[in-house]
């Protein structure tokens, strides 16, 4: 976990779990998070430089989560499913 960030977590009921060293099966959306962006974003195109790939990054990131449809979520983006299932809970 990041540093300092328990004292926000856990407030929230939010826990920090780890998984088996070298086992890819038991952190499946990581992993396909990962191979997704290396795929769309870092090796999409040749960049000038570093600076260049992270400056693309938002940009990706913002397409992932706002505008791709996923298929496990009924075709909607990620945050679209996201803050609709926030105004569900009471």
């Amino acid at each position: 976990m990041i540093p300092g960030c328990g004292a926000r977590a856990r407030p929230r009921s939010i826990r920090h779990l780890t998984t088996r060293p070298y086992r890819p099966q038991t952190n499946g959306k990581a992993e396909r998070f990962i191979q997704t962006a290396l795929r769309r974003w870092a090796f999409k195109r040749p960049y000038r430089t570093s600076r260049h790939r992270s400056a693309a990054l938002p940009i990706f990131l913002d397409s992932y989560n706002i505008e791709r449809p996923h298929r496990a979520l009924g075709r909607i983006p990620p945050l679209l499913y996201f803050l609709m299932r926030c105004e569900q809970r009471p």
